[in-house]
């Protein structure tokens, strides 16, 4: 027989947990949560990493409670959603509940060629297409995974403005026209 040959030891092989639904609670690098809070602090978390959370406890709704319970807020809703196949879940949620919010701002793989993302992008108000990669922290250990394999996205619901002032150096942000300065 031949020798064997290990199996590609990266979260982000295409049989690794971070390219299947098996495994979905990667948290969000803090940086960009850093960002968004300075845009206009996070006021409800709709799905929490189990366990952990960025956001004050009571602000959090915790693992897919967010797909049944009220997103209704003055403040700003961040969403980093599952990337498995419910996905599309989510942003259904994000785009139903988008004029009863403040903001919504969703991390989200920039997948233009998905009909979930379409429907985000033909809605939205403006879209950061982030430089280079992601690298997502692991629950277990807070430590950084290796880049994702896609690009992400920050996609904006809101009224306001000012969001290519907060985000545009992270990468190319696509605005309506009422919200261009």
């Amino acid at each position: 027989m031949g020798e064997t040959i290990p199996m590609f030891d990266s979260p982000w092989h295409p049989s690794g947990p971070a390219m299947s639904s098996a495994k979905d609670d990667w948290l969000t690098p803090k940086w960009v949560v850093e960002r968004v809070h300075r845009f206009g602090g996070i006021a409800l978390d709709p799905c929490p990493a189990v366990g952990f959370n960025w956001v004050d406890s009571e602000t959090c709704l915790g693992a897919n409670n967010g797909l049944k319970e009220s997103w209704e807020t003055p403040g700003l809703v961040f969403v980093n959603p599952p990337y498995g196949r419910d996905i599309r879940k989510w942003t259904k949620r994000a785009l139903a509940f988008r004029q009863l919010c403040g903001d919504i701002v969703l991390l989200v793989p920039a997948r233009t060629d998905t009909k979930w993302f379409q429907e985000l992008a033909a809605e939205a108000p403006a879209i950061c297409f982030i430089k280079g990669r992601l690298k997502f922290i692991k629950p277990d250990t807070l430590e950084e995974t290796d880049p994702a394999p896609f690009p992400s996205a920050l996609v904006w619901f809101g009224t306001e403005g000012g969001f290519g002032d907060v985000f545009g150096d992270l990468g190319l942000v696509w605005e309506r026209d009422e919200f261009r300065e």
